[in-house]
């Protein structure tokens, strides 16, 4: 087992969890369940403050190392605590922090491997500096960059190999207010180099400068002469590169299908507009290119767009299910039994919430009542623009708030872009918005498919599809909801509320994503090799409460899920104990789960959560508070102490009716016993617990709520990665 110094050990708790002690929330919900002193942001600078505050020379030298020994591990879900954890370094304007910074901004490159993650250290170190002096680390705030800061950038910019630079301008050209312009600006970039100068010349002014300074001399070269010299082969290479990256937005659906199957933007879609991404043609091409991980992220994407159910529908979803079947790829992508159950529920539940807003809407009696409650994510706003009696109506639509294929990083990046596009040319708005569908269908949770026309009352409006304005991604539908045509006689211009028909659930992807797909990952996960006692909450409650943060899973689904990726690995003789907890000590006991069965989800789950027997009645509940009694985890310390089992590792699973107040002491009398240190899990699935302040020390990993990453982080926690 690695040993880390304690400067190490606090710093990887914080790169993997976002918090100095072992505690983990989920990204999504962090800020509004910690306060801002607990800000994943303010909790890094804290941890580098205070090292720099000892001023011991050893440990300030000693961190920028340790970020690059983790990074070349290559464990983290993700880099940008990382990225941002360099920025902080860099910005210590303290004499005892010299080497530090010179290290930090060396160390750019390594870190820094594409054009986004570059951008973001470029915003961390504007964050970090401002709350390195709120919370009085630096007590002269800088307005400028400094030398390192420049030569850092010059060097990510002109020491890389020209053409890869390239690919890492156009494909990340934003993030969150900054842009390789705005870079490139600031450090004065220049150079002597003419495959550097055009790329240097494209992210400054365009295309059309380009082809002004390289375009003749271009028509010169072919790259197929052997006598011709290496360089322009490469300026040629860039040229092309940067034009077909520009024709992109003039293709057909064939032309760029026929782009993708060659590879070219398959893996990378960035470049490829929005609009284009929502046509099935060209879904079906980057689902045959597109990275395992990122296909199964976008899941619902695809499923939006109609996928799965376009007019040879079987092909598109073949295409996908395919994909999933080399065993190989499957393993080197990492993907958890956890992700695709979360993208099965994304892809089911997500209608009836719609339904019962759209049904409360229709409830109202006055149709200006009716405008007046329609949510703003559940609308797409047409305005009918007055025209001749001899003229047609003119559809133009408002769609709010747009999303596209990628998710995260990858989302924020071409949100940026096209605030960068809007900057350049100074007349649109900044502003990416999201469409109706897409918003409504990924916030909001559902179990089944519904037709709205039947109970809604249509009002009916002549108008000439062939006149909808281009721009519109929605289509005139029978499922749309009208709820206002102003007279045309008005000044004001007519106006046409509409919500998109959700999109039909195939049960063949139902039945892949829930089943076969979560079966193939337990496969490639690798044994832990420990032995572990598994003890979570089996009262029927459970089904009913739902996870913190992932609103579409209840807390019985989670910890199934949890246990099965724990136990399938695992060889027959080593498989986990499993504990089931009742508030009645004379109830709780070990489950027995046959392995002569196929240990699939829905088996699994069946037994964990089958009422045992001497129950009697529904789990009780406090009469003074009306509360459901609470549950005792150190029961299962005291139960695997008096039948003398060892084990190496507990994980707890539960929700905060957990009672902890004697979880230490018990854990301790366990540890003594055996005389062996255990690895603590413990999992608070349905939110804040009174308890979670004095947990996360030593070898205790606490976990808020629920998401993708649980699964990795607790098998990161018991390998001792952190």
């Amino acid at each position: 087992m690695p040993k880390y110094s304690l400067i190490e050990s606090k710093l990887r708790r914080y790169l993997y969890l976002g918090h100095e002690y072992c505690i983990y929330v989920p990204p999504s919900i962090r800020t509004s369940f910690w306060n801002e002193h607990h800000h994943d942001d303010i909790t890094g600078v804290r941890i580098i403050g205070k090292i720099v505050k000892k001023n011991k020379t050893e440990e300030i030298n000693s961190i920028v190392p340790i970020i690059l020994k983790i990074k070349k591990e290559d464990k983290l879900l993700d880099d940008r605590l990382l990225i941002f954890t360099l920025a902080v370094c860099a910005r210590f304007n303290l004499e005892s922090c010299v080497k530090m910074v010179a290290d930090a901004y060396a160390a750019v490159s390594t870190i820094c491997t594409d054009g986004l993650k570059l951008l973001m250290f470029v915003k961390f170190i504007e964050t970090a500096t401002n709350i390195l002096f709120d919370q009085g680390f630096i007590t002269i705030l800088s307005n400028g960059h400094g030398r390192g800061f420049a030569k850092s950038m010059t060097n990510w910019y002109l020491n890389r190999d020209p053409l890869l630079t390239t690919e890492h301008i156009v494909r990340n050209k934003c993030y969150d207010g900054w842009s390789h312009k705005d870079v490139m600006k600031l450090i004065h970039l220049h150079s002597k180099e003419p495959c550097r100068i055009m790329y240097i010349v494209y992210t400054m002014n365009g295309i059309e400068k380009v082809e002004q300074l390289f375009g003749s001399k271009m028509k010169d070269v072919c790259i197929e002469d052997g006598e011709e010299t290496f360089e322009n082969k490469q300026l040629k290479f860039i040229y092309n590169f940067l034009n077909q990256v520009e024709n992109i937005k003039k293709m057909d659906e064939h032309a760029l299908r026929y782009e993708i199957e060659l590879n070219r933007w398959g893996k990378k879609p960035e470049v490829i507009p929005q609009e284009m991404l929502k046509s099935s043609t060209i879904s079906t091409s980057l689902v045959m290119h597109l990275p395992l991980e990122k296909l199964l992220e976008n899941t619902f994407f695809f499923a939006k767009n109609r996928l799965f159910l376009n007019s040879t529908p079987d092909v598109g979803l073949l295409e996908y299910i395919l994909r999933f079947n080399n065993t190989i790829l499957l393993k080197t992508s990492q993907i958890h039994p956890i992700e695709p159950f979360i993208q099965y529920a994304k892809y089911t539940r997500t209608c009836i919430n719609i339904l019962k807003k759209q049904n409360n809407i229709m409830k109202k009696e006055e149709e200006n009542s009716v405008i007046e409650l329609i949510d703003k994510k559940l609308k797409v706003i047409i305005e009918l623009q007055k025209t001749p009696d001899n003229e047609e109506v003119v559809i133009q639509p408002t769609i709010e708030n747009e999303v596209g294929l990628f998710n995260e990083e990858t989302q924020t990046q071409n949100q940026n872009d096209q605030n960068c596009d809007s900057a350049s040319s100074s007349s649109q708005n900044t502003n990416h918005q999201k469409s109706l569908a897409e918003t409504t269908l990924e916030e909001n949770q559902g179990k089944q498919q519904v037709e709205l026309a039947d109970s809604i009352n249509l009002s009916t409006l002549n108008i000439n599809s062939q006149q909808i304005n281009p721009v519109s991604t929605e289509e005139i539908v029978p499922g749309v909801i009208q709820s206002e045509v102003n007279d045309v006689n008005k000044n004001q211009p007519s106006v046409l509320y509409m919500i998109k028909p959700l999109p039909k659930l195939v049960d063949q992807l139902k039945t892949f994503l829930s089943g076969d797909l979560i079966k193939k990952t337990c496969e490639v996960l690798d044994p832990l090799d420990l032995r572990i006692m598994i003890t979570y909450d089996n009262r029927i409650c459970m089904k009913t409460s739902m996870c913190a943060c992932s609103q579409l899973i209840s807390v019985h689904e989670a910890i199934t899920l949890i246990i099965l990726s724990l136990i399938y690995p695992e060889k027959l003789e080593n498989k986990p104990t499993v504990y089931g907890l009742y508030y009645d000590i004379n109830s709780s006991q070990e489950i027995e789960i046959d392995y002569d069965q196929p240990l699939t989800f829905s088996y699994l789950e069946s037994i964990l959560f089958e009422t045992p027997t001497g129950r009697d009645g529904p789990d009780p509940i406090d009469s003074d508070r009306k509360e459901l009694t609470q549950v005792y985890p150190h029961k299962a310390f005291k139960w695997a102490q008096d039948y003398n089992k060892e084990f190496d590792a507990f994980v707890f699973l539960g929700n905060n009716k957990m009672n902890l107040k004697l979880f230490k002491s018990y854990m301790k009398d366990y540890q003594e016993h055996f005389k062996n240190p255990v690895k603590i899990v413990l999992l608070c699935l349905s939110g804040k617990h009174y308890e979670q302040f004095s947990l996360g020390r030593g070898n205790t990993l606490f976990i808020i709520g629920f998401d993708k990453n649980v699964g990795k982080l607790i098998n990161s926690f018991i390998k001792d990665d952190f």
